[in-house]
């Protein structure tokens, strides 16, 4: 297996667009849980009472795995531009790792697996979610791989167009999510 690690990687941007794609540090993770939060959990009535708790737990996850520096994580952060005003100064992430993508079959070989792919829903539908895949499907080239997997809610059907026109296939539906693999 090659050493996997994205502490000195230069990010190419598949296209030029005005927005820097970078590798995410320590200091990013309060950002970083906020784009999380605004994708997978907007504020609602129901999760009003928990909506403080899910926070503080993606902070300190995200604040564990960024600290443990692991030679098999990598964690992209989207910057916008400079000259477009933005509450946020990050505004994308997706993580990348070597995982076995069930955990119900711990034992079998771990492969590259991207995670949490989040756009801030105020910058969405702006190619940036593409760029990620494709910034992600490079870092894995880098090390060696030739597939890069993701889950994908089955009823997300934007993110679900997304993948498949990027060439990702189903491979294991579920009732809840589908196992997509890109052979790169």
């Amino acid at each position: 297996m090659s050493v996997v690690n994205c502490d000195n990687l230069f990010l190419q941007q598949p296209q030029p667009m005005s927005y820097r794609i970078r590798v995410a540090n320590l200091a990013d993770v309060p950002q970083l849980t906020t784009v999380l939060m605004a994708s997978f959990y907007p504020p609602n009535r129901l999760n009003r009472w928990f909506y403080s708790l899910m926070r503080i737990g993606i902070h300190e996850d995200l604040k564990l795995r960024l600290g443990n520096r692991s030679l098999q994580y990598c964690c992209l952060a989207v910057v916008p531009p400079i000259t477009e005003p933005s509450p946020c100064n990050l505004i994308g992430t997706a993580e990348i790792s070597l995982r076995s993508v069930s955990i119900w079959q711990p034992f079998q070989p771990r492969r590259p697996y991207l995670a949490n792919l989040a756009v801030h829903p105020d910058h969405r539908r702006q190619g940036i979610g593409r760029h990620l895949l494709l910034t992600g499907e490079n870092i894995v080239r880098d090390w060696g791989f030739q597939s890069l997997s993701l889950h994908v809610a089955v009823n997300n059907r934007a993110a679900y167009r997304l993948y498949t026109e990027l060439g990702y296939q189903p491979e294991r539906p579920t009732s809840k999510r589908v196992l997509l693999t890109k052979p790169l």
